[in-house]
């Protein structure tokens, strides 16, 4: 059971493994709640970082009636990328079957991820819910569309050139799974809206990217807005969800339901 102290509720075991675990922060009492539910993907390139770090947005969206959770999962080289794939489904999954009891609507679930965690979220979108539910004996119906929005920041969408750095070292996926998990090279089940985000001093990798993947979409007539955001770069574009005034977080918050 998870651990209840003030505004969150720590450590809800999701999964069986001792990485399964997720906060959810619940909206301040005194604004009117939203139901929305925003889900945080942390980045660290799926081998670094933990659910510690990534509520320091919380607060912020806490403030305007919405929850927010934040997903633990296992880490390169402790598993490999496909478990970590299936660790951030089962999660989902677990948010949607407990909406009731923890109080958000489950048609109001939105991803938000950064770098990895962007990849990760695009990945939650290539995925056959229904299918998913089946093949994992899931009791409960999961719709096509369970994720109803994605902010993707500074993302991975293509693994391919990964495989020519030391990322690689501890990745090792196979050459036939290059294009499995390049979110840039699959057909999307969960065809939501998109925020595509990036600093304008990102590299120039992480921006072509954002781009191409953002035609990407197009193509499959997914709707999806791209924002360059000034003064930031692949480490602090992610701090504007913190900011009430940011472009970021107002874009987060205006998907329609």
């Amino acid at each position: 059971m998870g651990e209840e102290t003030q505004s969150v509720l720590e450590n809800l075991p999701y999964g069986s493994s001792d990485a399964e675990k997720l906060d959810l922060f619940v909206p301040h009492c005194d604004v009117t709640n939203s139901k929305t539910l925003y889900i945080y993907l942390h980045g660290g390139v799926w081998q670094e970082l933990d659910k510690s770090v990534s509520g320091f947005a919380a607060t912020n969206f806490q403030q305007h009636g919405d929850y927010f959770a934040v997903i633990n999962y296992a880490l390169l080289p402790d598993v490999n990328l496909a478990e970590i794939i299936e660790q951030n489904r089962r999660a989902i999954a677990y948010l949607y079957e407990n909406a009731s009891s923890f109080g958000f609507d489950p048609k109001r679930i939105v991803l938000i991820g950064s770098s990895g965690g962007a990849h990760i979220a695009a990945m939650m979108c290539a995925t056959h819910w229904p299918k998913w539910r089946s093949d994992n004996d899931i009791k409960i119906s999961l719709p096509k569309n369970l994720v109803k929005g994605v902010v993707a920041i500074s993302g991975i969408y293509d693994i391919e050139p990964i495989t020519n750095t030391d990322i690689n070292d501890v990745l090792r996926l196979p050459e036939d799974q290059i294009a499995v998990y390049s979110p840039i090279r699959l057909k999307f089940k969960n065809n939501c809206p998109f925020v595509i985000a990036f600093g304008n001093n990102e590299t120039s990798e992480f921006k072509r990217q954002s781009k191409e993947f953002a035609a990407h979409l197009e193509q499959q007539c997914i709707v999806n807005s791209v924002l360059e955001i000034e003064s930031r770069n692949h480490f602090d574009v992610v701090l504007d969800l913190a900011n009430v005034d940011s472009q970021l977080f107002k874009l987060s918050r205006g998907f329609e339901f």
